[in-house]
């Protein structure tokens, strides 16, 4: 009677711990309701050893032998993805307002109709090339012109600096990023090495994971010890084990460009990261860069074909016309460099005038209205 009595009291306290324990497990689910990267956990739950008797086998009771997450690791891999769409989308799309806002065209203002000025005040000056007002006029829309496309430029290179800066920010938290799911590797393997579940600990690195998708695409699996290992899209690895590995973004000390490489070896990666932020930036950088050579160019044929006619002509007093336009190449902004350099031509052999590919550190230039134009020194 006694043992009997002691069965049932048994079961009964077993059966009171495992529904405390999935109590616990509940209040735990609710409290990170809130909580990014969390997944929701279940007590598993089963029948304790029975024991036998002259009746036979005898249950004994129920417990909950452990604790699980409930979290898919396809569909996990599958929001990654398009965690990396996402997230390249989005930074290109930003450096893409930035662009359209510099080269945003109305009836009144921006590039365009200030060019439709300056060709018809020179229309109006061909009409009457002795009027003062129409050469005060062409004096002044000339004026006009320049200050646009150098306020257009100095836009161009702030977006460019803003972008660079956004890459390297970009590869500093990607590398800290992975620095924590190293040692969260470590952590998760001991603990589950001891038998222990892990899974706030692994909801974490999931989290991690996901962040580290959209600034990268990346490729990951978890190996026997429960530690996962991260590679890039070309088999470069950002996590191995207990260590993680480092990006950096390096600038072309000619062009400025940037370049992404893996720190141990200097791999170049632009051409490899197919998605994620990184991607994106790099993306608007190309962007940035093509309408910058754009508009260099433009400028590059305005100064070339005004001065082209500007020094065939003669001014009221009989002397031969002079550069209408000068253009100064500037030494690059952020490569330490200082001065500047006035380049003064009377023809070029290409039609925008200057050979670009051969003059270094160009990004920085002006167009400036050559009222007073006057020889260089020797």
């Amino acid at each position: 009677m006694t043992v009997g009595l002691n069965n049932t009291l048994n079961t009964s306290r077993l059966s009171l711990m495992s529904q405390q324990a999935n109590i616990d497990i509940i209040g735990h689910n609710v409290a990170n309701v809130n909580t990014p990267g969390y997944s929701r956990q279940v007590g598993i739950v089963q029948a304790t050893p029975p024991l036998a008797d002259a009746l036979g086998m005898r249950g004994t009771g129920v417990m909950t032998t452990r604790i699980m997450n409930l979290y898919d690791r396809f569909v996990g891999m599958q929001l990654n993805i398009e965690n990396s769409n996402k997230g390249m989308w989005d930074a290109r799309s930003s450096s893409l307002v930035d662009l359209e806002r510099t080269f945003n065209e109305t009836s009144d203002y921006g590039l365009l109709p200030v060019m439709g000025e300056f060709w018809n005040a020179w229309e109006d000056l061909a009409n009457n090339p002795e009027g003062v007002a129409q050469r005060v006029s062409v004096v002044e829309k000339s004026k006009i012109l320049t200050a646009t496309l150098n306020s257009m430029n100095e836009d161009l290179l702030t977006q460019k600096r803003i972008l660079g800066q956004s890459l390297e920010a970009g590869v500093q938290q990607l590398n800290n990023l992975t620095a924590q799911v190293a040692d969260l590797n470590q952590t998760i393997s001991e603990n589950e090495m001891l038998g222990n579940d892990a899974n706030d600990l692994r909801d974490r690195r999931n989290n991690l994971l996901s962040q580290i998708a959209e600034m990268i695409d990346i490729n990951y699996f978890e190996n026997e010890r429960s530690q996962v290992t991260v590679l890039s899209a070309n088999g470069k690895s950002l996590v191995q084990g207990n260590d993680s590995y480092d990006l950096r973004v390096d600038f072309d000390p000619l062009t400025g460009d940037p370049q992404i490489v893996w720190h141990n070896d200097s791999y170049p990666m632009n051409e490899t990261i197919q998605s994620g932020k990184l991607r994106g930036w790099l993306d608007g950088w190309n962007d940035l860069k093509g309408a910058h050579n754009d508009l260099k160019e433009l400028a590059s044929a305005l100064i070339f074909h005004v001065n082209q006619q500007h020094v065939q002509g003669y001014d009221l007093a009989g002397e031969a016309g002079t550069q209408f336009f000068e253009h100064a190449i500037m030494t690059s902004e952020g490569m330490g460099n200082q001065g500047d350099g006035i380049l003064m031509f009377d023809a070029a052999s290409g039609i925008d005038g200057i050979d670009w590919e051969n003059v270094q550190n160009y990004d920085y230039f002006e167009i400036r209205y050559n009222a007073d134009y006057s020889e260089p020194p020797p």
